[in-house]
């Protein structure tokens, strides 16, 4: 009976030894699980304060924007633009050909600097040989 008594005792360890490696391999994996799930949370929250913080910074320029539209500056500059409104005593001018007007300009110039002053024609025909 002792030998028998010895064979139950040693599976009875073996038994519990593996039942024992069993727990321990599933509260690892348990443990695993909880740890990659606690940093994929930590990372969404900062991603989430990082988006509060751009949300933040939008907001207070935006406010800043409506702050701007409701003054008085901004109703004149967008009445002149507009709507054509002037103040007592202003007069308007338009300037419909902007483009033409450079063009003109710069081709003014350009004769300008093609014709010769009366000294540089008078040397010039000082000092030609005709």
């Amino acid at each position: 009976m002792s030998r028998h008594s010895l064979s139950n005792n040693k599976y009875l360890k073996i038994f519990y030894t593996t039942l024992g490696l069993i727990m321990i391999i599933v509260m690892a994996i348990s443990l695993y699980k909880k740890i990659e799930m606690n940093y994929k949370i930590n990372k969404e929250m900062e991603t989430l304060k990082q988006d509060i913080s751009n949300l933040e910074t939008n907001k207070k320029s935006l406010s800043s924007l409506i702050e701007y539209l409701k003054t008085e500056d901004f109703i004149e500059k967008e009445g002149r633009l507009k709507l054509g409104l002037q103040k007592n005593g202003e007069t308007m001018t338009v300037i419909q050909n902007l483009d033409q007007l450079l063009v003109s300009t710069s081709s003014i110039d350009n004769t300008n600097k093609t014709s010769k002053t009366n000294i540089d024609k008078w040397i010039d025909y000082l000092l030609s040989e005709n």
